[in-house]
């Protein structure tokens, strides 16, 4: 009732809820099913954007869940659309609908309710006859008081604010075009068929084990599925394909029993998809097209520039990056609502990812994460780094800053988020996040025999101050000397990634929540190496770490970022890899040219074929 229900129609108003088919709960016969949604959006762009946490040039977006499978639809306001979407769905999948926003939290603790204040607002302005008329039905709660004009709980039934509207809904199934479907036989065949339980069975083995099964190997396995006769063929097939894919050979990637050819395809399989290989990927194998370096170049063209959509395109950066820990230590939601509210960790990652792309669609030099002026940004971003005149939408587009203080990685806030506490920054978590992802160099941990005595900061005010006392023990000095300069250049960023100039009080207020005040500490984002270079603040920083010799310790740690991402291990042969990075400076560091040299290395290749660089 609280999401209208209705006879003609269904209104989504809680985001935060999932909706169903009260008649279809659960798919009831595997097969084949038709779903056909009448639907549109209603609303949008009728209250004020700042309100709703939607933009005005957003659509409305509406995701059908069926189990493991999502599709999102683009709805138009007041534009009824018919979605057909034909699934294979197991039996017992749950159908369901979702409202996808990041709007819609902007009040009160986040709790979609709270928006519902937003419709009184509205009438007071537009409707104001409308507006008294509730007010004046309002009913007394437990205390005999009417509830405050601006409560909630008065405007429920008048919520007109951006949402979906589904105007009916079809399914049709179980069918199928053949019986037995003809997905089951391309995979079994047919009870006494021309196939029999060895040749599928080893058909099966080969695409999950990576390799051809050895003479005998598949046989215990066969054993199964004969003593499993008297429960049918498709039901004995099973119990066999189970047993595959619970073997080692298939859970484990790299087996000792993969040969070198069948090695060196699997890795290069799983580097790209994230998949084991197809049957395209060993014919190009077979015809000699992946023995060189320019094969290498070629498929890496036709594959990874096919879209950002290919594994490697977000998994490699988020695993390089360490992109999945930006929420380890989130910055307090009290605090920083916003971050929260918008749901900003998602944008942050797919700025990451996206600038990540543009370098493999234009095969740009991989110095361009530390060089670049420019990121990719949306109306939400723009919010948290300051940017004005962007237009008012959740898209990311290339935007080129002109203060010296973003660009590539070192100003985007997942590299400053992932990288702070959550109520302050961290010049220490920044400096070894820089060191160990961006340059390679991984600081040694403190000697076990020695005794480190934390000093008293009690009458510190600032956290260089915090540092500097630490930094008194002569145990702690060296290495610090070391790190901190790496460290102090983004103090000027907060938890979240927004410039600040002075440090920031975080309190307790009289109405018992929390607020944010300017101190009275500028910051000092300077800092020395132990090389002599000074820095001022972070647009020098930038520039001395675009120096040629840190271009290449960057250069570097990408190439041995990617060995290990693609290996499983780090590598242990360190003049190779330096022969990695002579190889892509020929190439002026290009993304793509430089993947390829690795992709072509005995580092990759192992025993594949003799050392070629």
């Amino acid at each position: 009732p609280e999401r209208r229900g209705l006879e003609n129609h269904f209104d989504f108003l809680d985001p935060q809820q999932l909706a169903y088919c009260e008649s279809f709960k659960t798919v009831p016969k595997t097969g084949w099913y038709t779903i056909t949604i009448r639907c549109k959006a209603k609303d949008l762009g009728r209250y004020d954007s700042d309100s709703t946490g939607i933009y005005d040039g957003d659509p409305v977006v509406l995701k059908v869940l069926m189990g493991d499978r999502t599709a999102s639809y683009t709805l138009r306001d007041e534009q009824e659309s018919t979605i057909e979407v034909t699934q294979w769905l197991a039996e017992g999948t749950r159908l369901r609908m979702k409202y996808d926003t990041d709007g819609l939290r902007m009040r009160g603790n986040g709790n979609f309710k709270f928006q519902n204040a937003i419709t009184g607002e509205y009438l007071e302005k537009h409707d104001p006859n409308l507006y008294q008329q509730v007010l004046d039905q309002r009913t007394p709660i437990r205390n005999g008081e009417l509830r405050a004009p601006t409560a909630w709980h008065n405007w429920v039934d008048y919520w007109m604010g951006p949402r979906p509207q589904i105007l009916g809904v079809r399914i049709e199934g179980p069918f199928y075009p053949t019986w037995p479907p003809k997905r089951q036989t391309d995979l079994i065949g047919v009870q006494d068929g021309e196939k029999t339980a060895e040749s599928v069975l080893t058909s099966i083995a080969t695409r999950a084990w990576r390799r051809a099964p050895r003479p005998g190997e598949l046989q215990p396995i066969i054993d199964l599925v004969q003593a499993k006769q008297h429960l049918g063929y498709t039901e004995s097939m099973k119990e066999g394909i189970l047993a595959i894919l619970v073997s080692p050979n298939f859970l484990l990637l790299h087996q000792p029993e993969l040969g070198d050819e069948d090695r060196f395809i699997s890795k290069l399989s799983y580097l790209i998809h994230s998949s084991s290989p197809n049957d395209d990927l060993r014919a190009m194998q077979s015809q000699g097209q992946l023995d060189t370096y320019d094969g290498l170049l070629q498929l890496l063209n036709q594959q990874l520039r096919q879209s950002p959509k290919v594994s490697f395109n977000h998994v490699f950066p988020s695993a390089w990056l360490q992109l999945h820990e930006i929420n380890f230590m989130a910055p307090d939601p009290d605090f920083f609502r916003y971050y929260h509210r918008k749901k900003l960790s998602e944008d942050m990652v797919a700025e990451v990812q996206s600038f990540f792309w543009y370098l493999i669609e234009n095969n740009l030099p991989i110095t361009e994460f530390l060089s670049a002026d420019y990121s990719f940004i949306n109306a939400d971003l723009a919010k948290i780094y300051e940017v004005e005149n962007t237009p008012g939408d959740s898209v990311l587009r290339k935007y080129h800053f002109t203060d010296g203080h973003r660009g590539g990685l070192l100003g985007m806030g997942a590299i400053l988020t992932m990288t702070s506490d959550s109520l302050g920054t961290s010049p220490i978590h920044r400096a070894v996040y820089v060191l160990e992802n961006l340059l390679g160099r991984s600081p040694s941990p403190p000697p076990r025999d020695v005794v480190i005595e934390e000093p008293d900061v009690r009458l510190t005010e600032t956290i260089r101050e915090a540092i500097e006392a630490h930094r008194s023990d002569p145990n702690c000095s060296a290495c610090h000397r070391n790190i901190d300069p790496y460290g102090y250049a983004f103090e000027n960023f907060d938890p979240v990634g927004t410039w600040r100039e002075k440090y920031t009080a975080l309190t307790p207020n009289s109405n018992a929540s929390k607020s944010v005040q300017s101190t009275s500490f500028p910051i000092d984002a300077s800092s020395e190496f132990l090389d002599g270079n000074r820095y001022q603040d972070i647009s020098d920083f930038r520039k001395l770490m675009c120096s040629e010799v840190n271009q290449r310790f960057f250069v570097r740690c990408f190439i041995t970022k990617l060995i290990t991402y693609a290996n499983g291990q780090s590598p242990k042969h360190y003049m190779q890899i330096e022969k990695l990075v002579d190889k892509s400076a020929e190439s002026n560091y290009r993304i793509l040219d430089t993947i390829a040299a690795v992709l072509d290395s005995p580092l990759f290749r192992e025993n594949q074929k003799k050392p070629r660089l």
